[in-house]
């Protein structure tokens, strides 16, 4: 999703397991600005999704 010239937002659902436990989702957005020619992440936020099972956007 683009948020200016210079930056983009990306959202997505991730599953990730920590350790020998159960894996867990997540849904996430990561925020970058282009400085200098590189991707910088400006802000990363992320939501527990325990139930879901489709998501629209």
């Amino acid at each position: 999703m683009p948020v200016g010239t210079d930056a983009a937002a990306l959202i997505y659902l991730a599953v990730a397991r920590c350790g020998a436990e159960e894996p867990f989702r997540v849904l996430v957005s990561s925020t970058c600005v282009d400085t200098d020619g590189a991707a910088r992440l400006a802000l990363y936020q992320q939501t527990w999704a325990r139930e879901l099972t489709t998501m629209c956007v």
